[in-house]
């Protein structure tokens, strides 16, 4: 099984996000900008990008990347796969704290990493954490899109004949992925992966609340980040800003 920066390993290289927590996010939760009292409601954030990292270990700046290009306020233009890998996913890198000369050249990435280089970049006006489902669900509902990062298992290789995605066997690795919809009625959220248009429901696919319930709660490692974007909306930029910094 492939070796990745931090250490870990995966049976399938696209499973490459490899995790990072940073105590300071504790102070950057999405609650501050929820109404925690209004009911949960059915609403999907459009996403008109499918990008495909083929078999690459970049699947967190290939989340990323779509999190962008979708609603609210999508990015226009730009948003491609040649952004994914080489500007941001190749920006985060840079970004995280595995600097010995062998993990350089090991593949992954942090979700935490491709947030702070999508702040460099000034594509983002800031980004915050979902903490627990409740937080999760209440964001895609009232504000918009969630990139996770979470385990992957066996049974989440391709969706079933109904489009939804089963945690079950042996654990393969852990990915990055675009969470853009929910419904409330079916007790599912919408998956925008990063493999293609061939993979799933053009795309897409669909995972039950309990079993995202699980995934968050089983490892203890996942994690739920929300793009506050800015009001610019014109092209990616290729290279940061002058004096940008990270939140």
């Amino acid at each position: 099984m492939p070796l990745l920066r931090d250490g870990s390993r995966t049976s399938d290289l696209r499973l490459s996000r490899v995790v990072w927590f940073d105590p300071a996010s504790r102070g950057y939760g999405v609650r501050a900008l929820l109404d925690v009292a209004r009911p949960l409601r059915t609403r999907t954030w459009r996403c008109d990008t499918y990008l495909d990292q083929t078999r690459q270990g970049a699947c967190a700046g290939f989340a990323f990347a779509h999190g962008l290009a979708a609603e609210p306020r999508p990015v226009q233009g730009g948003i491609d796969e040649a952004f994914a890998r080489e500007t941001l996913y190749a920006a985060a890198r840079e970004l995280e704290p595995f600097g010995s000369s062998a993990a350089r050249d090991m593949p992954g990435s942090t979700i935490l990493a491709s947030a702070k280089a999508l702040r460099r970049l000034g594509l983002i006006a800031e980004y915050r954490w979902a903490f627990d489902l409740d937080e999760v669900l209440a964001t895609l509902s009232q504000l918009g899109p969630v990139v996770l990062g979470m385990p992957w298992y066996e049974g989440m290789a391709s969706p079933s004949c109904c489009g939804m995605l089963h945690p079950t066997g042996r654990r393969t690795g852990a990915h990055a992925i675009l969470a853009r919809g929910i419904d409330v009625r079916r007790k599912t959220i919408l998956l925008h992966n990063s493999w293609g248009r061939s993979w799933g429901n053009q795309g897409t696919a669909l995972l039950h609340w309990d079993d995202l319930a699980m995934l968050i709660d089983r490892s203890k490692q996942a994690e739920a980040c929300v793009l506050i974007k800015s009001a610019r909306t014109g092209p990616v930029a290729a290279r940061p800003p002058d004096g940008a910094e990270a939140s």
